[in-house]
């Protein structure tokens, strides 16, 4: 991601005589507050600030090389931005000159958030690397005009996003990975307090110009609520970003696979059998196919088809969410009996039989089933800590294979 630089205040303008009263108020042109690397270029009285989803593709650590096939989640993230509550002593210190000014609770009707605080990822296909991020922005619209008097005002910035949306997206939202808590203190990488960091905190600067209008001379985005806000003691904040050590959240894409194998001197190899692949999705998008590297995008929500597979043929499922479940029916067609069974595809002869087995003849017109199984153990996750901050793991069920002897 682009390192996001943040243009500070060159110059805190005079402040009212009100504020002159108290001396330990700096009303000069102290030395810049250093904040580089931390908030967004102030354009047009707008902030932008980011929102990432890091996405998980375990196929790519597998066989399909750099990327793969994959559906990004669909949810609307939920934000609001309201004046922060200020301690009586919470001030701004100049770490060069050590001037301070005073930090004033914000002013409500200066600031707003666009698309009423929405930040809204949609389903979209592509191919996409493991590890990789998408990113939308919150933007905050100010009014400087609307504070009566320059200084600094903060802000709080609250993700309300319920844990109901997260669960049935499918996100996984991870712990803190900083060893500093939210109140800026050192905590051990297993202290509970590392939970995923839900608000941030603006500081906006507002000056007053020659012609007396107001201007946004810079901010600090913040994950603490400091009582002195100088260079070095604060938790400055990138965003909703994975660099930010805040924790983030991710998504991760599943997929199952059922291949077909005819064994014995007496199979016939050409042959290509009836099967019934059920995918149950969540109501998403996936994808699905015969040749790997050329899969089809499909939207449909009942999604049961009948296929055919010969002897060394496999039926991919891509672009799956958490929730996903499959099931596979195959039909004997043909005049013979066949010893079928299916199970899980380890690369061996070991795999674990879910169906059928050695001794399982399977007359003409007969079938076998896989019952309906889950893609990974993400609502297991859920359960256990109604919050999932662990990548779920995958089923070995997903990767089946049917054996006709």
């Amino acid at each position: 991601m682009k390192k996001l630089i943040l243009t500070l205040l060159k110059s805190f303008a005079a402040v009212t005589a009100a504020a002159i009263v108290m001396p330990s108020v700096y009303a000069g042109e102290p030395t810049v507050v250093s904040q580089n690397g931390y908030g967004i270029v102030v354009s047009e009285n707008k902030l932008a600030i980011p929102k990432e989803i890091m996405l998980r593709n375990g196929l790519v650590s597998e066989t399909l090389g750099g990327t793969s096939d994959f559906v990004k989640p669909n949810i609307t993230f939920t934000y609001t931005i309201s004046p922060a509550t200020i301690a009586s002593n919470t001030v701004v210190t100049d770490s060069t000159s050590g001037n301070v000014m005073h930090v004033k609770a914000g002013v409500p009707s200066a600031v707003s958030l666009e698309n009423d605080g929405k930040i809204e990822f949609v389903y979209e296909g592509g191919k996409v690397a493991n590890s990789e991020t998408i990113e939308k922005s919150l933007i905050v619209d100010i009014n400087p005009n609307a504070f009566s008097v320059p200084g600094v005002y903060r802000y709080i910035i609250e993700d309300t996003t319920s844990i109901a949306t997260l669960y049935n997206t499918g996100i996984i939202r991870s712990r803190n990975t900083s060893t500093v808590d939210a109140n800026g203190n050192t905590v051990p990488t297993t202290d509970e307090s590392r939970v995923f960091v839900k608000d941030r905190y603006l500081d906006i600067y507002i000056k007053e110009e020659e012609n007396g209008t107001k201007s946004i001379a810079g901010y600090v985005l913040m994950k603490n609520n400091p009582t002195n806000n100088t260079n070095g003691n604060i938790l400055k904040s990138e965003g909703y970003t994975t660099d930010d050590g805040s924790g983030y959240d991710s998504y991760r894409n599943y997929y199952g696979r059922v291949s077909k194998i005819v064994a014995g001197g007496m199979g016939d190899k050409t042959h290509e059998f009836p099967f019934i692949v059920t995918v149950e999705n969540n109501g998403a998008p996936f994808y699905c196919g015969k040749d790997p590297n050329n899969l089809v995008f499909t939207e449909e929500n009942a999604y049961n088809p009948q296929i055919k597979l010969k002897h060394g043929d496999t039926f991919y499922i891509q672009g799956l969410s958490p929730h996903a479940k499959i099931s596979y029916k195959e039909t004997n067609d043909t005049t013979e009996k066949y010893l079928v069974k299916a199970q899980v595809d380890d690369g061996s002869s070991n795999g674990e039989v879910l169906a059928g087995g050695d001794t399982e003849e399977v007359s003409p017109n007969g079938s076998l089933s896989v019952n309906k199984f889950d893609v990974s153990n993400y609502e297991a996750l859920y359960q256990a800590n109604h919050h999932v901050s662990t990548t779920a793991t995958i089923n070995p069920s997903t990767r089946v294979k049917f054996t006709n002897k």
